[in-house]
């Protein structure tokens, strides 16, 4: 519904599309997780014992279209605590539910379900708790290297540099000119 809560992970999945629409965000690697599962079925592989799919109950498709207003205005006062401050898009107001989980989805992110453990996966002798133990293990370590490849991917714009005629006496102290 529109006149919903604040759902925390919405909001924070609307401020990481708004800035990257804004430019001042080039990169997210969004760690996707489902729900736990309590029981193991033996031979299954990867984190599929222990989580389902983020989107068991349907993908982004099936999400809401429409706009939350509560998150929009907890958007809005989040990107107006910044310094400098930054104005909402006018697409912060129109975007719904589902576009957000789409645009979000379009990043580099970590799939926890599809995780497997550096054993081979899951096995029906392993424990709960021991599967758990090595599952978050290969979670960090798949983190880990899917932050770096997404450091990897951004361009750094160069550094201006001010021209000569626009330094100021104070910048320009005890500095040589040609």
């Amino acid at each position: 519904r529109g006149d919903s809560d604040v759902d925390n992970l919405l909001l924070e999945w609307s401020l990481i599309v708004e800035l990257q629409e804004q430019g001042r965000l080039q990169a997210c690697c969004p760690i996707l997780l489902g729900r736990p599962v309590d029981d193991i079925e033996g031979g299954s592989e990867g984190a599929r014992g222990l989580m389902t799919s983020l989107f068991t109950c349907g993908g982004p498709a099936d999400l809401p279209a429409v706009v939350c207003s509560k998150v929009v205005e907890e958007v809005s006062l989040v990107l107006s605590t910044l310094r400098p401050p930054l104005r909402p898009s006018a697409a912060l107001q129109s975007r719904t539910v589902k576009e957000t989980v789409t645009a979000l989805t379009k990043n580099l992110g970590v799939t926890a379900w599809n995780i497997k453990d550096s054993h081979g996966g899951c096995r029906a002798h392993t424990s709960q708790l021991h599967m758990q133990a090595r599952f978050k293990g290969a979670l960090l370590k798949h983190s880990v290297a899917s932050v770096m490849s997404a450091l990897r991917r951004i361009t750094r714009p160069p550094v201006p540099t001010p021209a000569a005629d626009e330094v100021t006496p104070e910048a320009g102290k005890g500095a040589k000119r040609c």
